[in-house]
């Protein structure tokens, strides 16, 4: 899922056009490239970033050393084969602020529904207008709407965006990681359930119910430089919000999520997953179902790239 940010637009539920898209996270660049009609992959690659040349926050600066994450970006681009023209891009989670909002009604007129969005919103972030990016898409469901809402900094995008067009990259749709690793899950019959992702500074929680996207939690990890969570104790606390939202699910909703699919962006990914799964003996816990061409030392990496291909 994606959304521009030069102005609103319900633009969540369509894919990425640019056949070369890019991710960026704290510690690698990434890129995936496709071609044919059946937009087969056709070429992948990752670059490491050295630690401290970002660090993904939605209120301070980004990007510590550009010139670095510019010359991972060329890098990235020229193995994949990419000297210029537009691409898409997927930017941390911990740079934006995601709302799944419930609404009584909502006008038809779109002028009305913004102004109506923008007042909810501002209730939780409240920001001056002109340093605010925000796009929704407006869900459709049996009862009352619900509206995915994301909020970013311009100055915050325009880090992002600058060193791609150092490197001669236009930035054409930004998108965002977890929601795009939606296309992997598997829903039960009644359309729920839950995608968690897992990554080494953060873990955020989506759940579908009713086949739509009606919860959306993002929780940073603990960053102690003298004390590094380690990656059972990422593992732990990850269960324990995924156990919290489940609880939040039956009692709120009055709905039963039975199945979670889970990226592990972490070291050992394999490992994440199977602690995951003896946490949470009553889940049935999975790992998304990745296309051959992807290499399994980069699969859960790459996957919400994979995703936005797969809707």
């Amino acid at each position: 899922m994606r959304f521009r940010f030069d102005r609103i637009r319900g633009t969540f539920t369509e894919p990425l056009h640019p056949p070369a898209v890019f991710l960026v996270s704290r510690t690698r660049v990434g890129g995936l490239v496709r071609a044919g009609r059946d937009g087969r992959i056709a070429g992948q690659a990752v670059v490491p970033l050295a630690p401290g040349v970002l660090e993904p926050s939605f209120d301070k600066r980004n990007v510590s050393n550009p010139a670095a994450l510019e010359r991972a970006v060329r890098d990235a681009a020229a193995r994949l084969g990419r000297n210029g023209g537009p691409v898409g891009l997927m930017v941390p989670e911990a740079c934006l602020k995601v709302f799944v909002l419930p609404f009584e009604g909502l006008p038809t007129s779109p002028r009305e529904r913004d102004e109506v969005l923008r007042w909810r919103l501002a209730k939780l972030a409240p920001l001056p207008p002109a340093e605010m990016r925000l796009s929704y898409a407006v869900l459709k469901t049996a009862g009352h709407p619900r509206v995915v809402l994301a909020l970013a900094r311009v100055a915050v995008v325009r880090e992002y965006e600058d060193a791609f067009s150092r490197a001669g990259l236009t930035v054409r749709d930004v998108g965002i990681p977890a929601l795009n690793l939606l296309a992997f899950a598997r829903p039960d019959a009644a359309g729920h359930a839950l995608v968690v992702n897992l990554e080494d500074d953060h873990l955020s929680l989506t759940a579908l119910l009713d086949g739509r996207a009606a919860l959306y939690r993002f929780k940073p990890f603990l960053q102690d430089p003298l004390r590094p969570m380690t990656l059972a104790e990422k593992i732990d606390q990850a269960a324990a919000e995924v156990e919290t939202t489940v609880r939040f699910v039956e009692d709120r909703e009055k709905k039963t999520i039975a199945a979670a699919w889970v990226r592990a962006d972490v070291a050992e990914p394999e490992a994440a997953v199977a602690g995951l799964q003896a946490r949470l003996p009553g889940l049935a816990v999975r790992e998304p179902a990745f296309p051959a061409a992807v290499r399994p030392p980069d699969r859960h990496f790459l996957a919400p790239l994979v995703g936005q291909g797969e809707r």
